[in-house]
């Protein structure tokens, strides 16, 4: 079928060759009146003109921009299995939701959002996302403008019904995180994120928000230049935060723990990380743990460490002399009270350890039971080669205890290193 251009072409050159044969019909009819030179001629100039303009016309038609067949604008929300190519470029302007369905993401592909755009997993029906980038063909989630700033777009939202076995690797997730859900959101859910790189985000970078919301896997991963923390998650979580993570945070952000319990049968440990944990409410701890050495800990005002109050707990701390593990306050400048301390209950085993830790600037209030450690009907456990200072009662407050004391130093302690 012609285009309308083509159909004015044909239109043009049939009436030149009408009004000709016209003109060749009364040359023959009435020969004295018409010279055949002078009908050529006409014709040759004719011709000449109409190829001008068809030919203009053809370029300026060749010239017309084709459909950019290789982005795709994401409007409706998918509900059938489907495949994003790398072949392609995906653009996403508002809320798109993923329910009921798989989305794959082939490695190299490369998802642009506009102002308030987001993907949901999850929401409203069994969902897993498939994006196993590579090394070398990273997958890359980013904003659509043409000089982005962080929080240029929502993020990547993962509800209660994102199934287990959803998993991220080698993905890029930059200018993202509007608002306090973060870059990457998890509601209640688990999925693996590895090798990822987290980026430029306005709030947070990564975010397990409601109680059940952790990794099954988390290593490798890179988080820079977000507005507050790298990490928020929950105490029972902190043991799922793998290793050969490179986290770098404002002064006064790194990885937000949030109130909960830790209570677990099974040994786990918490690993040392780039960043400090920051302890936001008192946690409790019941069940066999180890903190790895390296590891620091800062605690908001009126906060604690709680362990073995409820159950058998075998609590492990152990540094070295070049990495000591600490214990601190959070606040900016820190001062004697700034946090409550580390409190010791009759369910810590005897075999449970401190060794080459700084516990630092607790004691709040300056009660006479207060201290930097507090220990409670313990019998036993060793504290040894810890640097025990500032604290705005006891160093060491002991409540019908012993303990194994080795090597330990003590310094500015209000009511003094260790009580009666």
């Amino acid at each position: 079928m012609l285009t309308p251009k083509a159909q004015s072409h044909s239109s043009l050159i049939c009436i030149f060759f009408l009004n000709y044969n016209f003109f060749l019909l009364l040359a023959i009819l009435k020969p004295n009146n018409f010279n055949m030179k002078k009908i050529n001629y006409f014709m040759i100039l004719a011709l000449s003109v109409i190829s001008v303009v068809f030919n203009a016309c053809k370029k300026e038609e060749d010239e017309t921009p084709t459909p950019d067949d290789t982005t795709i604008t994401i409007t409706e929300h998918i509900t059938s299995s489907t495949t994003w190519l790398a072949s392609k470029t995906y653009i996403i302007n508002g809320e798109i939701y993923v329910d009921g369905c798989t989305l794959t993401i082939e490695p190299g592909t490369t998802i642009k959002f506009g102002t308030w755009g987001s993907l949901n997993f999850g929401y409203d029906g069994n969902t897993t996302l498939v994006a196993n980038g590579t090394a070398d063909k990273p997958i890359t989630f980013t904003s659509s403008a043409t000089s982005p700033v962080a929080g240029a777009w929502d993020g990547l939202y993962f509800w209660q019904y994102t199934l287990q076995n959803s998993s991220m690797t080698h993905c890029l997730i930059d200018y993202a995180g509007t608002n306090s859900r973060g870059a990457v959101c998890l509601i209640g859910c688990k999925i693996t994120f590895n090798n990822c790189t987290i980026k430029n985000a306005k709030t947070t970078g990564i975010n397990c928000d409601y109680g059940t919301a952790d990794f099954m896997s988390f290593n490798n991963n890179s988080i820079s230049n977000c507005g507050t923390h790298a990490i928020e998650i929950y105490t029972h979580s902190i043991q799922n935060i793998g290793t050969g993570n490179t986290i770098t945070c404002s002064s006064g952000y790194g990885i937000a723990v949030k109130d909960g319990s830790y209570n677990s049968t099974t040994s786990n440990t918490w690993k040392k990380q780039t960043v400090p944990y920051f302890i936001n409410s008192t946690i409790t701890i019941d069940g066999n743990l180890t903190i790895e050495a390296g590891s620091t800990f800062k605690f908001a005002a009126g906060t604690a460490m709680e362990i073995g109050y409820t159950s058998n707990t075998y609590f492990s701390a152990i540094g070295t002399t070049t990495e000591p593990i600490t214990f601190t306050t959070s606040a900016t400048s820190p001062a004697p009270g700034g946090w409550n301390g580390i409190i010791f209950y009759a369910y810590t085993q005897s075999n449970s350890k401190m060794d080459y830790c700084n516990v630092t600037y607790g004691g709040f209030n300056g009660n006479t039971n207060n201290a930097n450690i507090s220990l409670n009907d313990v019998n036993n456990m060793t504290i040894s080669n810890c640097n025990i200072s500032y604290s705005q009662a006891w160093g060491i407050y002991k409540n019908n205890s012993n303990f194994i004391d080795t090597g330990n130093t003590f310094s500015n302690n209000a009511l003094g290193n260790i009580n009666p």
